[in-house]
């Protein structure tokens, strides 16, 4: 696990872009990460320029283990039918 307090906040932008394209499924996840934690889209935009914060990454992070989880328990319980 990363710990976030110990990057920079470029760098945790970085990660942040990283996850939430995987999370959301395209590079235009800004708005969707907005609407899901009641941001504006400004604001999360304002990341790309001064770094993303510690609780976004920490948010994204848990949010894509709790995906992956989702699909691993879908392909067992689709192989235990």
């Amino acid at each position: 696990m990363t710990n976030y307090t110990e990057i920079t906040a470029e760098e945790r932008f970085t990660a942040l872009d990283q996850m939430a394209t995987q999370l959301f499924g395209t590079a235009r996840w800004k708005t969707e990460f907005a609407n899901r934690y009641d941001l504006t889209r400004q604001a999360v935009g304002e990341w790309s320029r001064k770094g993303a914060p510690v609780w976004a990454c920490v948010a994204l992070a848990d949010a894509l283990a709790a995906q992956n989880w989702q699909r691993v328990r879908d392909v067992v319980n689709a192989e235990t039918e």
